[in-house]
């Protein structure tokens, strides 16, 4: 459980475009006392990630267009984000949950604004921490209250929290395309 909540938190914050939180809510809702260590997972797995992108940035690489063209995103967020960067140094990392926009922007426009290693990770880190654990936290309280519903409805439970995001997905896709 750990290592895939750690996988697709790199992935997340490279390139790709569902986050994290599928999984550590499933986790939460289903085995509430594992939330916590998923959750660190990660984090720790965001900040592996964020680390290769700014190495990858460091060596030279251009990937402020493949960004861009990921769905859901496009040249306008990578701009507003090197704004706020540009304003309110790695303070901007907070302004992101709150606005939509996924790490993977902040992670490449500090990279590329040359922002150090050390100082990058935290802010990932508090990044993931202030939108991921709130989410969590809620879904692990309903998963351990009404943990004996879950447990006789396994299957229908998943189904619907999974449903729950694809529904999710579809509309924010189409309302990003719009």
């Amino acid at each position: 459980m750990l290592a895939v909540g750690a996988i697709w938190a790199a992935a997340e914050a490279l390139l790709f475009v569902v986050v994290p939180d599928v999984w550590v809510g499933l986790v939460a809702i289903r085995a509430p006392r594992r939330a916590a260590a998923t959750l660190a997972s990660i984090v720790l797995g965001a900040a592996a990630g964020a680390a290769l992108l700014w190495l990858a940035v460091a060596a030279g690489f251009q990937l402020g267009p493949i960004i861009a063209a990921l769905p859901g995103l496009s040249a306008r967020d990578v701009a507003q984000v090197e704004a706020e960067l540009g304003t309110q140094g790695s303070l901007a990392f907070l302004n992101g949950p709150l606005q939509g926009l996924p790490v993977k922007i902040y992670i490449h426009e500090a990279s590329r604004l040359g922002t150090s290693l050390p100082e990058l990770l935290l802010f990932v880190a508090l990044n993931r921490i202030e939108r991921i654990a709130p989410f969590t936290i809620v879904l692990a309280v309903a998963g351990t209250l009404f943990s004996g519903f879950v447990d006789r409805h396994r299957v229908p439970v998943t189904a619907g929290y999974l449903v729950s995001w694809a529904a999710f997905y579809a509309w924010y896709f189409a309302s990003r395309a719009a």
